[in-house]
């Protein structure tokens, strides 16, 4: 198959006719570090480096850092593409900053984002990770306009910002996994009972949908449409009205764990559950964002096939986490996976999100719930934002 992201990245360094920009301010952040890493292509891994780290306390969270690692792919595969964000303040809104939807402000302008990180010099295999003292998470967070990461704690929905001040958003919440936000601020969440529910920003809670068994993923897409992962494949819901249809079924009968759109919206990405091989999907997908081809099986060997998530920096790189290894992988553009850390089961990240930008909240780091380590969350510092930010769709 050729490659779905490496040409769709290319082109993310041409945004002159682009109609919106997201302009955020990127957390400071301070320490470095690396992991134990290793790369493959397709097929079974060809070579591995691993590196040692060290822990320090820094200010009630837990920051590791070590030297940077290597990694080895095959001759044909290579990632050249450059992309860049903006730096001043919060936008009128933000959602999908986990990069499932078309971020940004509609401000009927011809600026494209701002170039300013370089996607063949990325620190590898990320720049630092900090386990955060006060933010609470299960299986996904999310990020509100206001400056708080939100997440479930094993009885409510909390908010936290990134100076540790903690407040319950929604109590009396019996389960949650996987979380996205709607374009007005809505948060949408599946819990145990298959059901889609919908929470305003003043807590006010509705079921939109149910009988999704086994479901585990939710992603709003660039139509504002709700993308759910469960037991029978990907089913595609309208939040406002509830009505529902079939996105995809995968082959075999895999479950897809987790979605995410590519960088111009041809195309969506699913990590998958217990399939052989453990494989990472990519499907087409026409200007209504309807299937235009077979999901299609991208990359091999992400970890040993239990995905608890999936996200996409502006780079086109995947980020799977998976629950087998207790690892995070990064897959590049050509297909080619990287561990950048395995191996721990407390340090283990179930779902994901980019960061808000907002009140410190940094925008180019992933945040993980580590459900195994007290509901606690994990930064993991990228040097690269979201896909969401630089994400096109031509309807």
């Amino acid at each position: 198959m050729d490659n779905p992201e490496r040409s769709i990245a290319l082109r993310t360094l041409v945004f002159a006719t682009a109609t919106w920009v997201l302009v955020v301010a990127p957390g400071c952040q301070n320490v470095v570090l690396g992991a134990e890493s290793e790369s493959s292509g397709p097929g079974p891994s060809e070579s591995s480096t691993t590196t040692t780290g060290m822990t320090t306390a820094v200010a009630g969270s837990t920051t590791t850092e070590s030297s940077p690692t290597e990694t080895t792919t095959p001759a044909e595969s290579s990632t050249s593409t450059s992309t860049g964000v903006g730096t001043s303040g919060p936008p009128p809104f933000l959602f999908d900053v986990g990069g499932s939807g078309a971020t940004g402000t509609d401000d009927g302008g011809e600026t494209g984002p701002v170039i300013d990180w370089d996607c063949d010099d990325l620190v590898q295999p990320f720049e630092m990770e900090t386990e955060l003292g006060a933010a609470r998470g299960y299986h996904d967070v999310y990020f509100d306009d206001e400056g708080h990461l939100l997440g479930w704690d094993g009885n409510s929905i909390v908010a936290v910002t990134y100076d540790n001040e903690l407040s319950v958003f929604l109590p009396g919440v019996n389960s949650a996994q996987g979380m996205d936000v709607l374009e007005d601020g809505d948060l949408l969440y599946l819990n145990d009972s298959g059901e889609l529910r919908r929470v305003s920003p003043d807590a006010q809670s509705t079921t939109i949908a149910s009988g999704f068994f086994g479901a585990y993923g939710v992603t709003v897409g660039p139509d504002q449409q709700a993308y759910v992962c469960w037991s029978s494949g990907v089913t595609r819901v309208d939040p406002d009205s509830g009505e529902s249809s079939v996105f995809v079924t995968l082959p075999n009968g895999t479950t897809p764990r987790a979605l995410v759109f590519n960088l111009d919206s041809t195309g969506v990405y699913m990590s998958t559950l217990l399939a052989p091989q453990s494989p990472v999907y990519f499907m087409e997908v026409d200007s209504d964002l309807d299937p235009s081809s077979d999901p299609v099986i991208f990359a091999t060997n992400v970890g040993q096939g239990y995905h608890d998530g999936l996200a996409i920096d502006a780079c086109g790189n995947l980020y799977v986490p998976d629950y087998s290894t207790s690892g995070l992988y990064r897959v590049d553009p050509e297909g080619v996976v990287t561990v950048m850390y395995s191996g721990e089961f407390n340090h283990y990240g179930h779902g994901m999100e980019f960061g808000s930008g907002i009140d410190g909240w940094n925008d180019r780091a992933l945040y993980l719930p580590q459900p195994y380590d007290g509901f606690t969350v994990n930064e993991v510092v990228l040097g690269v934002p979201s896909g969401s930010y630089v994400r096109t769709w031509n309807q």
